[in-house]
């Protein structure tokens, strides 16, 4: 009966040994796979912050891009009445050269006219 109880024992020793050491091949495979998903997560984490980094870089580039397009714009607005005033001075010389032109040809049209009567006088003069 002795023997049975040791045999018993034994038995019962050698399911417990095996079982425990089922189970810390579980824990090992377990602790396996808890360090990849830390190693997963962190290399998570870095992609993350490098991602936020970039759109940060980028919000930055367009900010700038946005003032140099601001810039231009009054720039351009600049040149754009610069040239008004350029084309109304333009267009006040032309209407200036118009009316010297319209003066000449008047003062052009009187000497004319004074030379034909000073002829016309000559030949009575003559006559």
């Amino acid at each position: 009966e002795l023997t049975a109880s040791v045999e018993a024992l034994e038995t019962q020793r050698k399911t417990m040994s095996e079982e425990a050491a089922r189970l810390e091949g579980e824990l090992s495979q377990s602790k396996g796979a808890s360090s990849e998903f830390t190693a997963s997560v962190a290399s998570l984490e870095a992609q993350m912050k490098a991602a936020k980094e970039k759109a940060e870089a980028a919000h930055e580039e367009i900010h700038i891009a946005v003032s140099f397009a601001d810039e231009a714009h009054a720039e351009t607005d600049k040149v754009r009445a610069e040239l008004t005033m350029v084309e109304e001075k333009v267009v006040e010389m032309q209407r200036a050269l118009d009316a010297a032109g319209e003066e000449q040809a008047g003062v052009v049209q009187a000497v004319v006219v004074a030379a034909q009567a000073h002829a016309e006088q000559a030949e009575v003069v003559n006559a």
